[in-house]
């Protein structure tokens, strides 16, 4: 039986892929379904805030998903996702966005539109780099980008103070050359020291939990400064 809550004791119900779902309902989940697509009726719940649509097989966000105005926590993880849709952006109202498990590649600027968020959930995608409007996010302070192939953080994720936790571990982060410096420009190795230096001990300083492999870390960070998951 799937959670669909709604505060109104209407008749005026629709049914979703065999599920009854009240029109003014609040709280949408349909996970692990065999759904290959986002049924039509959904976008008629103009009252829904939270859609969980985890553990399917969708392929694409569609463009009608900015209809659902009220909509605050969208979960899409684990299914088949390749694309964040630029309707997502419109839909600044959005506190929660969850797209792990699936197969996007990028992370485009817009993101930066969506003033509300708090947290993103992006990691186990095929993500290689992280805009820097990402972080200027004034209300994130939770980020899952684990287990993608990102080789560089933004300079400025040093400066996000209400940031509580960044998960980066297994990652292709581009401090992996300071163990192996004898193929690269010393000169180049020693900019990318500084400025991982400057992220990571201010993230520490800001307690901020930073979630990450130790082999991973460069030689001059303190462990005892930092959450590691090994």
């Amino acid at each position: 039986m799937e959670f669909i809550a709604n505060n109104t004791h209407s008749n005026d119900n629709i049914y979703i892929h065999d599920t009854e779902v009240n029109i003014n309902a609040k709280i949408l989940k349909l996970c692990d379904k065999g759904l290959k697509s986002f049924p039509e009726q959904i976008f008629q719940l103009t009252q829904l805030e939270e859609l969980d649509l985890s553990c399917n097989e969708i392929v694409k966000i569609p463009p009608d998903i900015n209809l659902l105005k009220n909509l605050t926590k969208l979960s899409l993880w684990n299914n088949c996702i390749e694309i964040i849709p630029p309707e997502i952006f419109q839909m600044t109202q959005l506190v929660s966005l969850v797209l792990n498990d699936n197969f996007i590649t990028n992370i485009p600027r817009d993101i930066g539109l969506l003033k509300e968020l708090e947290c993103v959930s992006l990691s186990t995608n095929y993500i290689k780099t992280v805009p820097d409007v990402l972080f200027e996010i004034p209300t994130i302070n939770r980020l899952y980008l684990h287990n993608n192939r990102i080789k560089f953080i933004p300079h400025n994720a040093s400066k996000v103070c209400q940031l509580s936790i960044c998960s980066l571990f297994d990652n292709n982060l581009i401090y992996n050359l300071v163990d192996t410096p004898t193929n690269n420009n010393a000169e180049d190795i020693t900019k990318i020291m500084h400025i991982i230096q400057k992220v990571f001990l201010c993230m520490a300083r800001l307690k901020i939990q930073v979630f990450l492999s130790k082999y991973m870390l460069p030689k001059f960070y303190d462990y005892n400064t930092i959450c590691i998951e090994i």
